[in-house]
């Protein structure tokens, strides 16, 4: 995979949330680059996935070189900042696995 073609939006997310004081807790969803290319800016933040998106991170050298701490894996529930996040299974036929976070005011499909 290229990583330089990500843009580099994880320095300006930081630097942001730093100016504001705001703790950053970070949610990858699946295995895909574009989800987690600028995770090394983020490590001071909590990280969470799906435990079986977790084990898959935790297996790939390219994010392992961006990121070394340890990733919080949400079983079928996780509560963040006060607020509950469900994970549920989907089905795709482009990743064959896809995760549903679902937060109570609002939810996003992956």
């Amino acid at each position: 995979m290229k990583f330089h073609l990500l843009p580099n939006f994880g320095a300006e997310i930081k630097a942001y949330a730093d100016a504001i004081g705001k703790t950053i807790s970070v949610i990858i969803t699946h295995n895909h680059a574009d989800h987690w290319g600028n995770i090394d800016h983020f490590a001071s933040s909590k990280i969470y996935a799906d435990e079986n998106v977790a084990t898959e991170l935790e297996a790939e050298t390219e994010f392992t070189k961006l990121f070394s701490g340890t990733i919080n894996k949400i079983k079928t529930s996780e509560t963040i900042e006060s607020l509950v996040y469900k994970i549920g299974s989907i089905s795709n036929s482009r990743t064959h696995k896809k995760r549903q976070i679902e937060q109570k005011q609002w939810q996003i499909k992956m």
